[in-house]
């Protein structure tokens, strides 16, 4: 019974020592994560400002396109701000000709 309790007062030093060693000196962030959270913010709030039905030249402001497969109607945009942050935009046709009206 007595290597028992040593054991676990042995592992409850072991894994409070380890969080120690990760705990951060003050209550709250660090200033250098306050600033990443800030600009992750910002940077979220300027790609939810692009709302279906505005043009290209708005979405352009905001994002460039990426590489890779796409259509006239379809492509991958990423953020001008951070590469990590893509979209995937559908568009409508606008004034195109169907292929029944192309024959016509």
């Amino acid at each position: 019974m007595q290597r028992r309790g040593m054991f676990q007062l042995l592992a409850g030093a072991a894994i409070g020592g380890g969080n120690a060693l990760f705990a951060s000196p003050s209550d709250g962030k660090d200033q250098a994560s306050q600033n990443h959270v800030a600009w992750v913010t910002e940077v979220l709030k300027r790609m939810q400002a692009i709302l279906p039905g505005m043009t290209r030249e708005a979405l352009y402001q905001v994002f460039t396109t990426e590489g890779g497969l796409s259509t006239g109607l379809q492509r991958t945009f990423v953020s001008r701000d951070c590469a990590y942050f893509k979209v995937d935009v559908e568009f409508q046709a606008v004034g195109r000709l169907t292929e029944m009206e192309m024959v016509r």
